[in-house]
């Protein structure tokens, strides 16, 4: 599944298709793990992330420990910590 623009894409693509065609548009990607799934891989464009932010096990699931903050509403939770997702996305 694909988030564009707050629009759900589903696609018959994998995902290792679907971040090569966006790497070779020259969208660099980072890849988090899902704070719920081991198995799960979350792929972001890095540059429509704004800000990375400690998780709060209230409002997020208990073993995230980050939240990647988009434009409008839109926020993910990761496992990564707050220092791990912002070396991803710089890397």
């Amino acid at each position: 599944m694909l988030q564009l623009a707050g629009d759900r894409i589903y696609s018959i693509e994998s995902v290792n298709e679907l971040s090569e065609k966006f790497r070779n548009a020259k969208v660099v990607l980072a890849e988090f793990s899902a704070p719920d799934a081991n198995k799960l891989r979350l792929v972001v464009s890095v540059k429509r992330v704004r800000q990375v932010i400690q998780s709060n096990p209230v409002i997020f699931h208990e073993k995230a420990r980050s939240v990647l903050v988009f434009p409008g509403k839109l926020r993910l939770a990761v496992r990564e910590t707050p220092e791990e997702a912002r070396q991803k996305l710089i890397s």
